[in-house]
């Protein structure tokens, strides 16, 4: 890993609509929402559930490494990254948000195939 390079994976979408009245044109409107629906089940007996995640589509996520930082004494390294997000359609959405993480975890989320959840894609 290093300074300035940029790694993408898949990552999940939702559809949305909304109502549209803006300068007169009414109407519904998709749009794509990041990540993914959230679905618990009971398990049967009472005391447990299970847990699945849907997306209507995937897009991608791609992350900017900005810096590795070594902390001092026991702390574990840092690496400060952005995220760039590509919608289904094509849309690209960029963050400026700076985001900070272990290099460790880091490492271990973009071991998997899916970075942030396990998803099922519906139809």
């Amino acid at each position: 890993m290093e300074i300035g390079q940029k790694i993408t994976r898949p990552y999940p979408f939702t559809k949305d609509n909304f109502l549209s009245g803006f300068r007169g044109s009414e109407g519904i409107e998709d749009y794509w929402c990041l990540g993914a629906r959230k679905e618990e089940e009971c398990d049967g007996s009472g005391y447990g559930y299970s847990v699945t995640y849907w997306a209507d589509a995937e897009g991608e996520v791609t992350f900017e490494i900005l810096a590795i930082v070594e902390m001092p004494r026991k702390m574990k390294t840092r690496v400060l990254f952005k995220r760039e997000f590509k919608h289904p359609d094509g849309k690209v959405t960029k963050h400026s948000e700076v985001k900070v993480s272990s290099l460790d975890s880091f490492k271990k989320m973009l071991a998997k195939d899916k970075p942030y959840w396990d998803y099922e894609l519906e139809g």
